[in-house]
């Protein structure tokens, strides 16, 4: 597990769990081949699904995110190169 240092991940209960299955990675803000990517797609998926749309089943959230991964390599407007 790849993460930086927000309160979701810095806490004792997410730290022990983290120890029973493996160690994990910090990355620090703009560091090269960091979070920065990871950070903007998971924006770009709140922001154009989950927000838009009431998710109250996993079976719902799988769904989106199917619509997601398709929307965003098929049909999205890449802006970058």
């Amino acid at each position: 597990i790849q993460s930086d240092a927000g309160s979701d991940f810095t806490s004792g209960h997410f730290q022990q769990v983290c120890q029973s299955i493996g160690q994990w990675v910090r990355c620090r803000v703009a560091q090269v081949g960091g979070m920065g990517i990871l950070e903007r797609l998971n924006r770009t998926f709140k922001h154009e699904f989950v927000f838009r749309q009431e998710v109250n089943m996993l079976a719902d959230l799988k769904a989106l995110l199917t619509a997601f991964q398709h929307w965003y390599n098929e049909q999205r407007i890449q802006t970058s190169q």
